[in-house]
């Protein structure tokens, strides 16, 4: 199946409605773009009670076009790595409802109502816990995908596509291209 963009907010309601419960299919939904940033979509549904956010990977970065390609894997990878925080350091990161690979899109709970990080900073706004609440989950996160609790079985399909193992790749074919001018060097 070929990537299809949400071009309505018809698309967007028909997405969330087929792989949520969310709504049990309200007629009254809304639809918000709310993204901000530079490189993927991000809509709020809303139906007055619920909401949750659904954001979509373009195979370009978004405010270039498609002169600038960009890897859709990338969603996969965000919906993985949350939900593994999830499981680390449950309540601290958006719940994932759903991951469509078709889309390259997730559904996820919104988390608008606490109070934005950036615009805090930006703002000079005290933050009073921050760093003890991030320095929690980022020790969470860490130990929990580190060698000192997982087995190496059980690390193993972690690094499959991992920049570890694209990184050993690469030391194991300078070596080998090493090896090879060696040896061509000496016969």
């Amino acid at each position: 199946m070929s990537f299809k963009q949400f071009s309505t907010d018809q698309d967007v309601i028909d997405f969330v409605q087929t792989h949520t419960a969310v709504f049990n299919n309200s007629p009254d939904l809304t639809v918000t773009e709310i993204g901000d940033g530079n490189i993927n979509f991000v809509y709020r549904v809303d139906d007055g009670n619920n909401s949750l956010i659904v954001k979509q990977a373009l195979p370009y970065i978004r405010v270039i076009g498609e002169a600038w390609p960009l890897s859709q894997d990338r969603i996969r990878i965000e919906a993985k790595a949350l939900k593994q925080s999830e499981a680390f350091s449950p309540g601290s990161v958006p719940e994932v409802y759903h991951y469509d690979a078709a889309s390259c899109a997730i559904i996820m709970a919104d988390i608008g109502h606490y109070q934005n990080m950036r615009e805090a900073l930006i703002g000079r706004r005290p933050l009073p816990g921050v760093a003890e609440e991030l320095g929690v989950l980022l020790a969470r996160n860490l130990f929990y995908s580190s060698d000192f609790y997982l087995s190496s079985s059980a690390k193993r399909p972690w690094c499959r596509n991992s920049l570890i193992r694209i990184y050993a790749r690469s030391v194991k074919k300078c070596i080998s291209g090493t090896r090879s001018a060696t040896t061509n060097a000496i016969t």
